[in-house]
C-alpha cells in the first residue's frame, strides 16, 4: 500500500476517519473535502494519511484547472488522521 500524506479542509471535521473516503480538487476556491462540494469559510483543515483510490480528469483543461471550472478530482480513502 503506498501512503501519503495530504492537508484537507472540511466543514464536517466530526466524519473524517480512518476508512472514508475523502476528494481533493485542481481548483483554487475553497473545496470541502468530505462533502466534495465548494464552500466558503471552511472551518477545519487537518493532515490526514491516505492511499490513493481514484481519479476524475475527464473535464480537465490545464490552462482552466485552477479557476476557470475545468477541474480534476482525486479520491482518497483515509488511513489515519495525523494533525486535527
Amino acid at each position: 500500500m503506498d501512503t501519503q500524506e495530504i492537508r484537507i479542509y472540511t466543514n464536517h471535521p466530526e466524519e473524517v476517519a480512518p476508512g472514508i473516503e475523502v476528494s481533493t480538487c485542481t481548483s483554487e476556491f475553497p473545496y470541502d473535502a468530505v462533502t466534495e462540494s465548494f464552500e466558503n469559510n471552511l472551518s477545519s483543515s487537518m493532515t490526514v494519511e491516505v492511499e490513493h483510490v481514484g481519479e476524475d480528469y475527464s473535464e480537465y483543461v490545464l490552462g482552466n484547472a485552477c479557476n476557470g471550472g475545468c477541474y480534476g478530482y482525486d479520491y482518497w480513502k483515509i488511513i489515519n488522521v495525523v494533525e486535527e
